[in-house]
């Protein structure tokens, strides 16, 4: 057996067990119910597993062929074999359920499902079918691809005959898949499946044609390459052909959308277009330009475009122009011109990146970095999307094959690096790629980082780079040998362009070099030498002269002017904002409060709901409002598409004169103001003052009144999300809730809550209120979790809203919005049973919130008759295995859970939950019980603290002697309370509950565990033991330990007391809240 086919045989064997265990699982679901058609049901079980068998018995051994087989390829043959009699029982079985005829032709009809299944299976076949299809799947998993994983890295497709017969495209597509290392059990289980899919492709359109057409596509495609015997056979051919390539032209497009991101482009967008002729000398050669004159020098820019190779670095102070020269470089024609001579007929490809420190995470990472490099290079070339990303490719190109759903996950930054030294040392493609680079220093993390990509990079002779930054020494040290310009010491005549243009010529400056020529003189040809080398000081100060100009200024003042401005970029920031024009100085303080808010704390990514982004026009007008009672009199669509539009240019011209050109907004390609453009820094200079603690505190002093109520940024902004909210109808026509409007405005929530310390009562039930009308005729994935809400207080509770949870607790009219019996769940389950989206809003704070006004983590919730606390338990469990293990794994991300768990059970433990307890812990794909979660494997704390907690062994620790503690504590109760209810001493159950309501019945108390009830007993020993001391020392001298007989008696009355007792219940007081 040739390695390719042993390659189909086992993705054909997973397949069938996957099948075949989703089968058994939903047989055994209908033991209790019926909601499908029998007959359709069997028949399409049928159909399936007779596909499945066709498949494996036709990868079976060939009659006549060699016996010479290997020790895997005899174990993957024994494991179809069996593979192949489990699908003779399952076909003979489900044929039963075909509808028969009686005795007048009449079909016959099963009563139900669930008897037609009863009569083919009892449950003891069942879990025997089960443990038959879990051995077949650990052997495939442990040992054949294994084995097969080894045989791809010797490139084994080389000698495989039917590799041979593909065409050229899926040759590379192959190659590509069974040559990448490192795949974990996931990967590999993907990489089998995509190549016997690649070698058996009929697949693709099996379920559109009739079973006898079905077979002429298998035996033509089983043996890939032989000619079609007839002209039917051939349309067949070419119609497979053709939807796969239409597959994998859905596939390259779905991962061509999955690198992309929203502010991929923006910050080029945003960047100022170069001023007319200025940086035409960078084209020159530099013998023929003025600053060479002057005795300037650097690396010609033109020689390295199109003979150079290696990295070109651009470098200059801050404010000097470096990413306006870039933008310049990247549009300009002459580059590509220059480029295509370096390329020398290999096909050439640019692309771009500009760092940006004040934008989103993507926009400051290099796993941004590398999203928007391949995104726009294998865009480029979408050829080789599979063979740059073969594992993410495998996966989609199988799932469209399969016909199965595929998870979108987030892109690793070990996943982007190895695409993109992939696509830099490929040579499938010859190709030619030159990247421009703008902003290192902007980068989010260590220059020694990005430095060392950039020279990994450049290992490759066929890429070349140019990038800017400021002067860091680690950058100055790395690209010493490099070619490179200092930009500061060059643009001087492009700054006298500028100030030329802009200045000179304008009416009233025409008029006072008629009237005082020499002055005037002076003071443009001041402003350039003045600037040292900084471009945004000369952009600045012509715009303040200008405003002088409009003013009426003579020279005497406009140079009064230019002299009151410092030299230094932050004494000018600090001159402008909080010296000029002080009648707006209020006005201004806020608006830069606003703008400033999105920029704090961003580095905490997990205790907000998403990353803050840049806030809209709109919702920095909305922010502005002088009537503070809008936010909660206005109506949902109190605003017209006209009102908005003129909000938005209003504030547009606001915010160009009350910050002085500070914050601007960002249009991009746009010459109009838009609601939802976003409102920024001119410069990074800006932000980098505007973040110091004493400019903040300073803008603080600016907006506290005489009464000391100082202005709240975040409540503001939180505020500003509801009536944009309201607002949403002049905004949009499509009927889509604004989820990321919704998120956006919780997120902001959650800040002014850790901000201010107050509930926020009024504004959140109004956030609610203007949400619940949007989600609430949603059906789509994304707004499920807000449709689970049954109040603000849900919401509350889940998001981490803490004051406003205990305020509202504490108000005596919440029984009006949450009666008691009206919800399935307590707060308490909400709390501790959080979505994937909220998980680290978990707190100590929220559970310790509740458990003040009365809630009981022993409380039994509908629908499973499980409590918080098993619930809790069971989702930490699943948790952790998720975001711990494959491609979900996130050590950060499951650090940050764990610590923020962590004191949550002590707190819980410390509030009577039960140690004893055993909870549902999901294992494997296959879930077989009376219910969801009654059934399969139950698991005590100890056991599931254990597992959860391994990564965090100090933190283990603290956890079980907090769980020895509650063992402890909760024997001395039992113990306390049986000896007042009678002579002998037995303890009450370890599942003792809070009073369910009355529609709720509990599933059976699980039975604790040999090593629960030892346990127990020996705590139970040890106090006898030290009772019998402390009597001992009055004067008593008598044995209180429990003899051999007692300990079996007591611990045979405590069984049959789990087995037979109803589980204890406290009356539930007339609470409002169902805690």
């Amino acid at each position: 057996m040739d390695p390719l086919t042993a390659l189909s045989v086992a993705g054909n064997v997973v397949q069938f067990v996957e099948f075949s265990s989703k089968l058994i699982s939903a047989s055994y679901e209908l033991y209790t119910k019926s909601e499908l058609d029998c007959h359709a049901q069997a028949a399409l079980a049928t159909d399936d597993i007779l596909d499945y068998t066709v498949q494996l018995r036709r990868t079976l051994r060939v009659p006549g062929e060699s016996a010479k087989l290997t020790k895997e390829e005899l174990l993957l043959e024994d494991i179809c074999k069996g593979c192949d009699d489990l699908a003779k029982d399952l076909l003979a079985r489900l044929d039963k359920l075909k509808a028969g005829k009686n005795e007048k032709g009449q079909k016959m009809l099963w009563p139900t499902l669930t008897a037609a299944f009863q009569s083919l299976w009892t449950q003891k076949e069942l879990l025997k079918i089960q443990d038959r299809l879990k051995d077949y799947r650990a052997q495939i998993d442990s040992r054949v691809m294994h084995s097969l994983s080894k045989l791809a890295n010797l490139k084994f497709h080389e000698l495989s005959e039917r590799f041979d017969h593909l065409d050229a495209t899926n040759k590379e597509l192959a190659s590509a898949i069974v040559n990448r290392n490192g795949y974990d059990d996931r990967g590999l289980q993907e990489q089998v499946s995509a190549v016997s899919a690649l070698l058996d492709r009929a697949e693709v359109v099996m379920n559109c044609h009739e079973e006898s057409t079905k077979r002429v596509i298998v035996d033509v495609f089983q043996q890939l390459g032989l000619v079609a015997n007839n002209q039917e056979d051939t349309q067949l051919l070419a119609e497979i052909r053709s939807t796969d390539r239409e597959v994998q032209g859905l596939v390259r497009a779905e991962l061509l959308d999955s690198l992309h991101f929203p502010t991929i482009a923006e910050r080029f967008e945003a960047v100022e277009e170069a001023h007319t002729t200025t940086f035409d000398w960078v084209f020159r050669r530099v013998e023929d330009t003025k600053q060479y004159a002057e005795g300037r020098r650097w690396g010609d820019f033109s020689d390295w475009l199109q003979s150079g190779n290696g990295l070109y670095w651009i470098n200059g102070k801050a404010g000097s122009g470096k990413s306006t020269l870039m933008k310049y470089l990247v549009n300009h024609g002459k580059t590509s011109s220059l480029l295509r001579r370096w390329a020398r007929g290999s096909k050439l490809c640019t692309a771009a990146f500009f760092f940006w420190n004040s934008g989103s995470k993507q926009q400051r990472t290099q796993a941004g970095l590398l999203r928007s490099l391949l995104h726009r290079i294998l865009g480029q070339h979408s050829e080789l999307i599979p063979m740059v990303l073969p594992t993410q490719w495998t996966a989609r190109y199988a799932a469209r094959c399969l016909d199965a759903h595929y998870h979108d996950e987030s892109w690793e930054l070990s996943e982007l690096e190895t695409a993109f030294k992939t696509l830099i040392t490929q040579t499938s493609v010859p190709l030619k790629l030159c990247l421009f680079i703008d902003g290192l220093d902007e980068y989010e993390g260590n220059d020694e980082d990005i430095a060392s990509l950039f020279g990994r990079t450049l290992m490759s002779h066929n890429v070349k780079i140019c990038c800017s930054s400021r002067p860091h020494q680690v950058f100055a040290d790395a690209f010493a040998s490099r070619p490179g310009l200092r930009l500061q010491d060059l643009t001087i005549p492009d700054m006298k362009k500028y100030v030329h243009d802009r200045l000179e010529r304008h009416s009233r400056m025409q008029q006072l070099f008629k009237d005082e020529p020499m002055p005037s003189r002076k003071l443009i040809d001041e402003i350039g030498t003045a600037a040292s080398g900084v471009f945004l000081w000369v952009r600045l100060v012509v715009s303040s002269l200008l405003n002088g100009l409009g003013a009426h200024d003579d020279i005497l003042f406009l140079r009064k002017r230019l002299e009151e401005y410092p030299k230094e970029l932050d004494e000018f920031f600090h001159q402008m904002i909080f010296k000029v024009d002080k009648v707006y100085q209020q006005e201004r303080a806020r608006l830069f409060q606003l703008v400033g808010a999105t920029f704090r704390d961003r580095e905490d990514e997990f205790t907000s709901w998403r990353e803050i982004r840049q806030l809209s026009v709109l919702l920095i007008s909305f922010a502005s409002e002088r009537n503070t009672a809008l936010v909660l009199e206005a109506k949902p669509g109190f605003i017209t598409k006209e009102a908005i539009t003129t909000r938005c240019r209003r504030m547009e011209v606001l915010l160009r004169t009350r910050s002085g050109g500070l914050l601007e907004v960002q249009y991009g390609k746009h010459t109009h103001v838009a609601p939802d453009m976003g409102v920024s820094y001119l410069h990074r200079t800006v932000k980098d003052y505007l973040q110091l603690w004493e400019t903040r505190q300073k803008l603080a002093d600016e907006t506290t009144n005489h009464q000391h109520d100082t202005f709240k940024a975040t409540e503001t902004i939180f505020k500003a999300h509801i009536l944009a909210l309201k607002a949403r109808k002049a905004m949009t026509t499509t009927a889509q809730p604004p989820w990321t409007l919704i998120q956006d405005a919780i997120t902001w929530a959650q800040r002014a809550e850790r901000d201010t310390h107050t509930s926020q009562i009024e504004y959140l039930d109004e956030f609610y209120n203007t949400a619940q009308q949007l989600w609430q005729n949603s059906h789509s994935l994304q707004g499920a979790f807000f449709e689970q809400q049954k109040s603000m207080l849900t919401l509350a509770t889940q998001c981490g809203l803490q004051h406003y949870l205990d305020a509202k607790l504490s108000q005596e009219n919440v029984v009006s919005s949450w009666g008691l019996g009206r919800h399935r769940r307590s707060l308490l389950d909400y709390a501790l049973v959080p979505d994937d989206a909220t998980e680290t809003f978990i707190s100590e704070g929220m559970v310790s919130t509740l458990l003040k006004y009365g809630a009981d983590p022993n409380r039994l919730e509908r629908p499973f008759g499980t409590s918080p606390w098993q619930n809790a338990l069971s989702h930490l469990n699943l948790t952790i295995s998720e975001i711990g293990v494959g491609k979900q794994q996130d050590p950060k991300r499951q650090s940050y859970i764990l610590h923020q768990w962590a004191p949550v059970i002590k707190l819980l433990l410390d509030s009577r939950a039960d140690p004893y307890i055993e909870s549902p812990v999901l294992v494997g794909h296959v879930e077989i019980g009376e219910d969801k979660f009654s059934g399969g494997i139950v698991w005590p704390p100890g056991k599931i603290l254990d597992k959860a907690f391994a990564t965090e062994p100090q933190i283990l620790a603290e956890l079980r002697e907090a769980l020895e503690k509650a063992k402890l504590a909760s024997s001395r109760s039992k113990i306390s309370e049986s000896e007042e209810e009678s002579d002998v001493p037995l303890p009450q159950t370890e599942l003792s509950m809070s009073e369910p309501q009355e529609d709720l019945k509990p599933l059976k108390s699980p039975k604790p565990s040999e090593t629960s009830v030892v346990e127990a007993e020996m705590v139970i020993s040890q106090l006898e033991v030290k009772t019998m001391e402390t009597e001992k020392g009055l004067g008593a001298q008598y044995d209180r330990r429990p003899t051999t007989r007692q300990k079996e008696s007591r611990t045979k009355s405590r069984q049959q007391q789990l087995e037979t007792s109803e589980p204890n219940r406290k009356k539930s007081s007339p609470c409002c809240v169902i805690l």
